[in-house]
């Protein structure tokens, strides 16, 4: 925990940007959490339906079942698709925040 100290000549407006690049730091380092934790899980999630796609007993009914093959191969080209786009969603809302943190830092509340 970062902890201001304040002077004699301080003003006003010095602490108030010093208060809202703590919180601004806060918020930032938050929304990076949030960001990776939902990417993640959607991977994970992603994983999980390539890794049951594997299952031996799900390919031998697959193999017996037209409806179930064609099904279980669009999942799979699906799960695969989802893999993809949450690397390259994650990217860009990481990007997204970097910008909006160099923006902050350049706001200064008065």
């Amino acid at each position: 925990m970062k902890f201001v100290t304040i002077k004699s000549e301080t003003s006003l407006a010095d602490l108030s940007r010093e208060v809202f690049e703590i919180k601004g730091a806060k918020a930032a380092a938050a929304a990076n959490r949030m960001i990776e934790g939902s990417a993640d899980s959607q991977l994970q999630d992603a994983e999980a339906t390539l890794s049951l796609a594997k299952d031996r007993e799900l390919s031998r009914l697959a193999s017996q079942t037209p409806e179930l093959k064609d099904r279980l191969s669009q999942i799979v080209e699906h799960a695969k698709k989802q893999s993809s786009q949450v690397a390259e969603d994650k990217k860009v809302q990481i990007q997204a925040l970097a910008q909006l943190e160099k923006d902050l830092a350049n706001f200064s509340p008065e």
